[in-house]
This record gives C-alpha cells, structure tokens and sequence, in this order.
C-alpha cells in the first residue's frame, strides 16, 4: 500500500497530459488569432482595393467620354453649339445606369472589377447660350456611379463632374498654364524664346488647381531674389520648401499634365556668376548638367505636401487668343454723330450716354479758327455709364471712377488706372481693347473686365478684387501679346496683395513672391512661367529657416495662386460673342466625390 502511494509515475503521466492539452488549447487559440488577423488583413486589403477600382471607373468614363466630345470637333472646322448638343445628348445617354455601363475586370486579379455608370445629368447653369427662342447648357454637371468589387468587399463612388464644351479660351480652365506657340507661328507676335513651354517653380509658393505643361517642369526647395549693380545681376537662393500643389478646392490632389520632362533643382546661387547663374536656369540651357539637376518620374518627389500630385495626360491645346477679331468687334472709328467734347482739361465725369462714344477735344484760336483733336490723355472720374461703343484716339486714365463699357472700348493709347483707395475705389466693368499697354498702379480696383492688350502688362502697389452679383463675383481677365509685370506688391508685409484675375501672357510671366506677398483668385498662363516664393515673413531681405517654414500653413506662402471658377463665369459674362460655335472641349472639372448618393 504504501509503495503505491509512493509511486510517482501516475502523477507524471497526468502532469505531462495536462501540459499537452494546455499547450493545445493554446496553439489553437494563437492560430485562430492568427488566421482572425489574416482574414482583417485580407479584408481590409479588399476594401482599400474596392475604393481603389471604384475610382478607376470614374477615371475610365470621364476619360472616355472627353475623348469621344474631342472627336466630334476638327482642329480648323468645329460645329454649331445646337449639332454639337445634340450628339453631347447621344453619348451621354448610352452611359446611362440602366442602359450600357461599363464593366470591367482588373488585369491579373481573379474576382476583382469595376462597373461605372451615369447617375444623374444636370444643366451647368453658368454655361447657357441662346440657340433660336431658348437656353441651353454647352456643360453638364455629371454625376457618375462606381462600383468596386474586391472579393467579398463592395464600394459605391458617386463623383459629380462639370463636362462639355465652351466658347471661352480653354487656357482658363488651369490655375498655371505653360503652353507652347503654334508651329505655324507668326514670329512677329510669337518671336523665339529661350525655354518655351517650360514651368519653373523656384521654393514653397501655393497652387490650388490644375496645372498643364508644353514643355518641361523644374522645381527647387529655394526661392530666389535677385539685386542688380551696375551691369551685373545678382542672384541669391532662399532656403525654403518645395510648391505645394493642392486641388482647385484645396482639397485632394492637384492633377499635373507635364508633355516633357520633370526636373529637380539643386543648385543655390549666392551673387554673381559669370558661368552658370539664374539666366542660363530659367532658359533651361543646362537642363541634362547632372550637377544642377535631377530629372524625375515621380511629381512627389518636387511637390512639399502629404498628398502627392496625380500626373495626368491631356490632349487639350491652348491655342492663342484670338486678337483680331476682338480688334475688329471692339473698334469704333470717330463721327460727327458719335463724338463727345470733354473740354480742353481732356477730363470727363458723371456721364451717361445711350449711344456711342468717341472722346475728343475742341480747341479755338481766337474763338475762330477751331479743331477737333481725339489725341492727348483723357482722365475720367466719377460715375460714367456707356451704354454704346466707346472708343479713343488717346491714353486713358481712371482715377476713383466707377464706369460701365456696357458694349465695349477700344483705346488705342495706354490705359492707366491709378491713385484710388478702399475709400475711394476704381470700380470698372466691361470688355476693353487697348492698343499700347496697361499701367495699374497704387490702386484699389474693384472690377468685372476683360482685357485684350497688344503691349505689356504692369501691377504695381495695388489691390485688385471683383466687383459682386447675385450669381458671381467679376473678375480681372487679361490676355496680352506684351509681358505681364507684377511687382513690389506687399513688399515684406505679412498680409499679401490680392489680385481677383487671370492673366495670360503671349510671352515670359515672371512672379516672386519673397520680398512681395501676392494671392491671385483666379490663375496664370504664358509661354514660358518663372514663380519665385518662400512661406512666412520678409523682413530686408531676412527669412525663415526651412525647418520652420515646413511647419507653416500654405497659405503662409508668399505667392499663391488659387484657381476660381468666376473667372469663366465673368468671360462668358463679358465676351462680346454674336455666333455660338464650338471648336474646343475643355478638360473634366470634379466638383464633388462622396460614398452616398
């Protein structure tokens, strides 16, 4: 009994069972977590790859359905709007959930697909013309359904996009356009230049929109300022960050369309250089020197911000504005019957005139012997309405004047517009023709203009905001052949002067903004683009460091560009136009992207 009580061996079989079910117990358990944690892994990879191929089909239609607008339209011919929306009509309907959507399975993935369809079409109010005794819409406002399937997981994209054709320049439809002359150029109004087509961004300025590129796009983390000393230049880089490019809402990506190729810049100047130096950068002579820069596949790696910009492709042209003929719809040649006398002190105010007008003078010797002169500059203040043509043979300036071009003006000297204040502000609509250039200087502008300029362009000292409507804002729209200069605006003031505008540039746009502080609601376009920005404050030519303008917001950037639909609102507004033709589609505008209907 006792030696049985004493035997151990019983006990060592039960001790090494209970170990071997413990240890089985366990290994389930840990394997059941693992499989648990595989199959969220694999859920979760199935719902990221379902949003994924959701917006794949939202990229796939409005893809198409652009390409099969652009094939409706020739380069030279086009059609009329009423044809043209009858076949925008048949396209459309045969995407239209319920009839022929797209379906389609992802390459090399077995149970993966997308299926996309038109959801819904509205009217683009802001695009309406008059065809015979109605209104129509030249743009819908198109929401598309997408639905991703990834395995077991399911994902429906509702995405409203703005699609169709226009009658405004499509450089419009960009917050920075580089765009390239055509090849049949005339090299008179398009001559040679060094770098055409290309896009320089020199340190951290701010882009809300699209950008579209002929040639090629250079990017550095350092702005520049330049000195100049006797027939020297002096270029000096400033540590900052690379641009941020956001979307025209400031959310999401901003979509890039670059034709050639995309450079990193890594070079700094630091005063004179008789070999490389700022001029041989900005005409892109030295692009493949490995010792200035890095060429680049991935936009990420020249853009500051957490969401990368979406390279893109575009087949949209800028085609060049088309001055003659706004020369010959604005022109007014002087009469009897349309000549208004505003003294010998060439100075008009709280004038009111139903039909047309063409400035002049009268000048007597003796009281006898008298003469018409239509020359000299011509000042106007006050309130000025003119409800037919107006047109002169002179310069003409505005000071703190509110005057309406109800049917246009031709000036075919300069056109200045000085000296006003917030309290006294220059309040000017219409669409204008000047011949020489256009001086804006020390002005408040409020403004609802388009301006065609056969000369240079000069922003200097000014505000520059649009005039407000029920439906819209106005804008400044300027298309020029000459130069664009916008320069000593907001000198080292942390709060930057805003220009409510776009302006187009037949030749080099050039922009800093690191001793200047500028925000431009609206966008630029020229043939070749140089901006030069840093983020934060300016104080004589001292900085912020890098580190801390990483840490700073983009709207601490000393030049922004932010990309405003008013701007085609206030062309289509303007634009003396008589024949509704279309020749060009202009790329798709996302409005809106949701998970709901």
């Amino acid at each position: 009994m006792m030696k049985r009580l004493h035997n151990e061996n019983g006990y060592s079989l039960l001790i090494t069972l209970l170990i071997i079910v413990l240890f089985a117990i366990l290994g389930a358990s840990l394997m059941a977590m693992t499989l648990n944690g595989v199959t969220r892994n694999d859920t979760r990879e199935e719902i990221v790859q379902s949003n994924d191929l959701a917006s794949m089909g939202i990229t796939r239609i409005t893809t198409e359905i652009t390409e099969q607008l652009d094939a409706l339209l020739t380069e030279d011919e086009g059609m009329s709007a009423e044809v043209f929306l009858s076949q925008f009509d048949r396209i459309l309907n045969n995407y239209r959930c319920g009839r022929s959507p797209i379906s389609e399975s992802a390459s090399g993935n077995t149970g993966t697909s997308y299926t996309v369809c038109i959801h819904q079409v509205e009217d683009d109010p802001d695009s309406l013309v008059q065809l015979g005794s109605r209104h129509q819409a030249l743009r819908k406002n198109i929401t598309f359904k997408s639905t991703g399937k990834s395995g077991q997981s399911e994902n429906e994209l509702y995405s409203t996009f703005n699609l169709g054709a226009t009658q405004y320049p499509e450089v419009l439809n960009y917050a920075v356009g580089a765009f390239k002359a055509p090849a049949n150029r005339n090299s008179g109004r398009f001559p040679p230049i060094p770098g055409e087509g290309n896009l320089i961004l020199n340190g951290g300025s701010r882009i809300d929109g699209d950008i579209k590129v002929d040639g090629n796009l250079v990017s550095s983390e350092r702005g520049v300022w330049r000195s100049y000393s006797g027939s020297r230049d002096y270029d000096y880089s400033v540590d900052s960050v690379y641009p941020e490019l956001s979307a025209f809402d400031s959310r999401g990506a901003g979509k890039i369309a670059v034709e050639g190729n995309m450079y990193n810049f890594k070079h700094a100047f630091n005063g004179y250089s008789s070999g490389f130096n700022y001029i041989r950068h900005i005409n892109g002579t030295d692009l493949n020197n490995r010792s200035y820069y890095e060429q680049v596949s991935d936009p990420g790696r020249i853009f500051f911000g957490s969401t990368p910009p979406r390279e893109i492709t575009s087949s949209v042209e800028i085609t060049p504005i088309n001055f003659d003929e706004k020369n010959r719809t604005l022109w007014l040649t002087e009469s009897n019957s349309n000549k208004y006398d505003t003294g010998r002190n060439q100075q008009f105010s709280g004038v009111s005139r139903s039909g047309d007008t063409y400035l002049m003078y009268r000048s007597c010797i003796l009281l006898i012997f008298c003469s018409d002169n239509y020359d000299g500059t011509f000042t106007g203040t006050g309130n000025n309405t003119f409800n037919g043509k107006f047109g002169t043979s002179g310069n003409l300036v505005f000071n703190s004047t509110a005057t309406s071009f109800n049917k246009g003006a031709f000036v075919k000297g300069n056109l200045e517009i000085r000296d006003s204040t917030r309290s006294r502000p220059s309040r000017i609509a219409g669409t204008i023709y000047v011949e020489n250039d256009v001086i804006i200087e020390n002005a408040y502008l409020e403004s609802d203009v388009i301006l065609y300029v056969d000369g240079d362009v000069t922003i200097t000292q000014s505000q520059i905001y649009g005039i407000p409507y029920n439906n819209r804002t106005g804008s400044l729209i300027i298309f020029a052949k000459g130069n664009i200069n916008l320069s000593n605006n907001s000198v080292d003031l942390p709060t930057p002067s805003e220009f409510k505008g776009y302006f187009y540039s037949e030749q080099t746009l050039e922009i800093y903004g690191v001793g200047s502080n500028i925000k431009i609601n609206g966008g630029i376009s020229a043939r070749k683009i140089i901006l030069n920005a840093v983020r934060g404050s300016a104080s004589n030519s001292r900085y912020q460091t890098k580190r801390e303008q990483e840490r700073l917001p983009k709207d601490r950037s000393r030049l922004q560009i932010i990309y405003d639909l008013d701007v085609i609102k206030t062309y289509s507004e303007l634009d003396i136009v008589t024949e509704p033709w279309i020749d060009n589609v202009s790329p798709p505008i996302e409005l809106d992207r949701r998970y709901e209907p």
